[in-house]
């Protein structure tokens, strides 16, 4: 092995910023429905509709607000793509190993730049090795299915952008290279 090849996922700021606009719109109509039910709402109709207006209101300000947080602590703690080994790369989301990818076992890469979320399209040979699965299924299923749903891939890790992509792809070059 030449070298140790890491590249991690990025947040752009244009995607946090849609991000952000978008759940605070959805969180704003939360806030408005609990606004109308303390200021306009009845006695009456606060005994029969307080409660389930409540939940609701929370429940929106909620679906509003978590995907900004789930991209903040990304961008905190970022996904990683490694050689560790020759010829295999490790997927890790949050600090634990999700997934290793032989290198023999894929057939091409692609960088899918969909707005949300842009990332690297794997699809893989089917008489090869297939990836080793280390974390929770739940977690690889959900990257299948992202894989299937938006590049028609096998595999889909989200967040990583054009640059890490180019940067894998040549260091995918020089090792071809080199052991030639």
């Amino acid at each position: 092995m030449k070298n140790q090849f890491t590249i991690r996922t990025t947040i752009t700021p244009n995607l946090l910023h849609q991000t952000l606009l978008k759940g605070f719109g959805l969180a704003l109509i939360g806030i408005l429905g609990l606004l109308y039910g303390s200021i306009y709402a009845d006695l009456l109709t606060l005994q029969m509709w307080g409660f389930t207006l409540f939940i609701v209101s929370l429940g929106l300000i909620a679906m509003g607000l978590l995907p900004y947080r789930r991209l903040s602590r990304l961008q905190m703690n970022p996904n990683k793509l490694c050689l560790a080994e020759p010829h295999h790369l490790e997927f890790y989301a949050k600090d634990r190993l999700l997934l290793v990818i032989p290198m023999e076992s894929i057939a091409r890469l692609e960088y899918v730049a969909n707005p949300a979320p842009y990332g690297i399209a794997f699809w893989l040979k089917p008489t090869h090795s297939s990836v080793i699965v280390k974390g929770f299924p739940e977690d690889i299923r959900s990257l299948k299915e992202q894989g299937k749903k938006r590049a028609g891939a096998d595999l889909f890790l989200p967040y990583f952008t054009q640059r890490s992509f180019e940067e894998l792809m040549n260091w995918q070059k020089e090792e071809e290279t080199f052991e030639e």
